[in-house]
């Protein structure tokens, strides 16, 4: 008997090993087929024009939103080690301070050559009531400064040409524990989309700092179906952008790992930009009420080892 026992234990390490096998080949394909879905929606839309989507980020200060934005470099880029910064972050203050305009290369396919322009914007303050007008200037979109994705390109942004944005898509982002608690964000979120609406564009919900509200044990299909419901779409995902660690009092590890959950949410979100600016681009109608131009969910990938 007592031989028997380290058997067992040797099996069961074995099984465990084997089901992390299966799990990571399983999840690598889910990612595999976004990136295909991703690059096949891009050279369908090139076929009409070469002129690549332009997604409008908007949010609030401090809420992860110029944060997202580099999350999606790294993501479409597939990148490891060190992470790049695209767009600038800052703990403490809006550091977006005019639109800013960052070309996505297209690394999944020769053509086009740009997958997508993304228009970073600054942050509108939790601690005033939203400007109408300022958003709608936004969202019809401004002169924006111009910039490509390399560090190396970037430079002074002064110097970098202005361009004329404008954006197809957007994408709202919020803090997710805001979300949860209320707050002055939660409460104009109606408002907020209300304009998005009457712009004639359709819009993503990011939820940010994922990992915050799920210390608190909070539960993220709840909490997503009440945004969901708030803002009048169906589609609503909660994540953890990529981010240089600030807690230590200094400049942080620029190296971070891959986190699947993180690049599934965010393939996700591209994904369905892509269905909106097509959808845009055909002339079919600009709804944003529920239901209608998300993404079906027997489409949508998820996994349940990641909620």
């Amino acid at each position: 008997m007592s031989a028997i026992i380290p058997l067992l234990g040797t099996a069961a390490a074995a099984a465990a090993v084997a089901f992390e096998v299966y799990k990571k080949v399983r999840r690598d394909r889910m990612l595999a087929e976004q990136y295909k879905q991703i690059r096949d929606a891009a050279a369908k839309l090139s076929v009409t024009s070469k002129r690549p989507i332009t997604v409008l980020v908007l949010g609030f200060q401090n809420h992860g939103r110029s944060s997202f934005v580099n999350t999606m470099f790294r993501v479409l880029y597939k990148e490891e080690g060190p992470l790049v910064m695209r767009a600038e972050t800052g703990p403490t203050k809006n550091t977006t301070t005019t639109h800013r305009v960052l070309r996505v290369k297209n690394t999944l396919l020769r053509n086009p050559k740009y997958l997508m322009n993304i228009i970073d914007t600054p942050g509108f303050s939790t601690s005033e009531n939203i400007d109408e007008n300022e958003i709608r200037n936004v969202l019809r979109g401004g002169q924006g400064r111009i910039q490509n994705d390399a560090v190396s390109e970037l430079g002074d942004i002064s110097q970098q040409r202005n361009v004329q944005a404008v954006p197809e898509c957007v994408i709202l982002v919020m803090k997710a524990e805001d979300s949860y608690m209320g707050g002055p964000a939660l409460d104009s979120l109606p408002d907020l989309v209300n304009i998005i609406r009457e712009e004639g564009l359709q819009f993503v919900v990011v939820l940010t700092h994922k990992k915050d509200v799920q210390k608190k044990s909070i539960d993220l299909r709840v909490l997503t179906r009440s945004v969901a419901l708030k803002a009048g779409t169906d589609f609503v995902h909660c994540i953890e952008n990529y981010v240089i660690d600030h807690r230590d009092g200094k400049n942080g590890s620029t190296v971070i790992a891959n986190d699947f959950d993180t690049h599934n949410q965010t393939l996700n979100v591209v994904r369905q930009c892509f269905e909106y600016v097509k959808q845009r681009r055909q002339g079919k109608p600009q709804k944003t009420s529920r239901g209608q131009g998300a993404l079906d969910d027997h489409v949508r990938f998820y996994d349940s080892a990641s909620d």
